[in-house]
């Protein structure tokens, strides 16, 4: 990550599967953390219980780390349908 604000912390999330990891940085921005999660989940084939079940433990590592920290997701979908993204819709309401 290139960033003009200052980076307070990291972390990462080791998915356990095909050498896939979430990475997340905390930024400092006008004197508020902001935390920025990027992460890349394996490309579907069809079948996409792998993306799923990634998905589910990238939701759950951001809930461990909820603070009231605003959180910014970003990364590739890798993907062709809707599964994962419905399932991140389900649990989190994303704001226009």
């Amino acid at each position: 990550m290139l960033t003009r604000f200052p980076i307070i912390e990291t972390g990462n999330l080791d998915y356990q599967a095909r050498d896939i990891v979430a990475l997340v940085a905390r930024l400092l921005i006008e004197e508020r953390p902001v935390d920025f999660y990027v992460t890349h989940v394996y490309m579907s084939r069809g079948n996409d219980s792998l993306r799923r079940f990634q998905v589910q433990q990238l939701l759950q590592w951001i809930d461990s780390r909820a603070d009231g920290t605003p959180s910014i997701v970003c990364g590739d979908r890798a993907a062709d349908t809707v599964g994962s993204q419905a399932a991140a819709k389900s649990h989190y309401s994303f704001p226009p």
